[in-house]
C-alpha cells in the first residue's frame, strides 16, 4: 500500500493555508491491474520513476514553481494567483506558503480526456482517515477543497467531530469556468473573502500587518 504525502511549502508555518485537489492522474497506457491493488497491504508496487513523478505531489508543485513544464497546472496556478493578489506578492512566492494534497490517494489513468475512476468503499474510507492524519500533522487554519466530489466524500465518511475542528472550504475545480465568476459564491472571489477574513488583511497592508507573525 503507498501513502502519498502532500507538498508542504517553505512558508507554510506563516499561514498555514491547506489545498486539496482530487486525484493524480497518469499515464493510460499503463496496466490497470497495477492500481486495482493500491490498497492491498500485501501488495508492494513498484513504478519506475518516471511514472512515480507522477503521482508524486511534491515533484508535481515544484514543475509548477520552478517553470519546468508547459502545461496551465490551473489547479495550482489560479489558487496561487488569488492568495498572491490577497497577499501581494507573486503567485509563485504565494504557492510555497501553502500545502498541497490530492484527497484520493490512488492515481487514475487518463488519456486524452478519458479518465478511468476508480470508486469502492475503501476509497473514500482510506482517503478520510489519511487526510485526518495529515490534519492532525500540520494542522492547517485554513482548508481549501478544490473538489466538490473530494468535498463531499470527506464530508460523509468523517466523523462529526473530525469535520468540526478545523476551517474547512469548498471551492470549485480551478479548471472550472465558474472559478473567476464575480458572484463570490464559487471560486477566486469565495477563497478571496475567506482569506481576507480569517487574516483580516487588506491587500495594501499586508506585508506590514504580517511582519513578525
Amino acid at each position: 500500500m503507498i501513502r502519498i504525502q502532500p507538498y508542504i511549502g517553505e512558508n507554510y508555518d506563516k499561514f498555514k493555508i491547506l489545498l486539496i485537489g482530487e486525484s493524480h492522474y497518469i499515464d493510460k497506457n499503463l496496466d490497470e491491474k497495477l492500481f486495482k491493488d493500491w490498497y492491498d497491504p500485501t501488495c508492494h508496487i513498484q513504478f519506475p520513476e518516471h511514472i512515480s513523478n507522477q503521482f508524486n505531489t511534491t515533484y508535481q508543485v515544484n514543475q509548477f514553481l520552478n517553470k519546468k513544464t508547459s502545461k496551465l497546472y490551473a489547479i495550482y496556478r489560479f489558487p496561487a494567483q488569488c492568495l498572491g493578489s490577497v497577499f501581494g506578492i507573486p503567485y509563485r512566492e504565494a504557492f510555497t506558503y501553502t500545502s498541497f494534497y490530492n484527497y484520493f490517494q490512488r492515481p487514475n489513468l487518463q488519456k486524452g480526456s478519458f479518465k478511468t475512476i476508480f470508486r469502492d468503499s475503501r476509497e473514500d474510507i482510506f482517503a478520510a482517515e489519511n487526510l485526518l492524519t495529515i490534519l492532525l500533522a500540520i494542522w492547517p487554519n485554513l482548508v481549501f477543497f478544490l473538489s466538490k466530489k473530494a468535498y463531499q466524500s470527506y464530508m460523509t465518511y468523517a466523523t462529526y467531530a473530525r469535520r468540526n475542528a478545523f476551517n474547512v472550504y469548498c471551492l470549485v475545480h480551478p479548471a472550472s469556468a465558474w472559478w473567476f465568476k464575480e458572484d463570490g459564491k464559487y471560486g477566486n472571489k469565495k477563497m478571496e473573502k475567506i482569506l481576507k477574513d480569517f487574516f483580516k488583511i487588506n491587500c495594501n497592508d499586508f506585508l506590514i500587518k504580517t511582519e513578525g507573525l
